[in-house]
């Protein structure tokens, strides 16, 4: 999740350009083009890794667990672009994920 925040922040346009979807594509949840599915399906992996080696889940499904921890991340780049603040900067950003991971 760091690697994946340090990304964010260094590489903006790329980093934007990796979740846009063309508005006149209809995508189910499941659908390998979906953007974030490279993201999600190696953050699931991670937790999945971190469940097996004798971690606790703040949430009971895994599903749930990653989509939580990715909803943190991104929403969290996505509040520091769009408030362009000190306080939403890739520090904050990653203690808050830091946070939802090791509760």
């Amino acid at each position: 999740m760091r690697a994946y925040l340090r990304y964010a922040v260094a590489s903006k346009t790329r980093y934007d350009l990796l979740f846009g979807v063309d508005p006149g594509i209809e995508l189910e949840l499941d659908d390998e083009r979906l953007p974030t599915r490279p993201v999600y399906t190696t953050l699931r992996r991670a937790i999945e890794r971190c469940l097996g080696a004798g971690y606790a889940l703040q949430l009971d499904s895994l599903d749930d667990m990653t989509i939580l921890v990715f909803s943190v991340a991104h929403g969290n780049v996505a509040l520091a672009d769009a408030m362009n603040s000190p306080l939403t900067g890739p520090i904050r950003i990653s203690s808050y994920v830091d946070r939802v991971l090791l509760r």
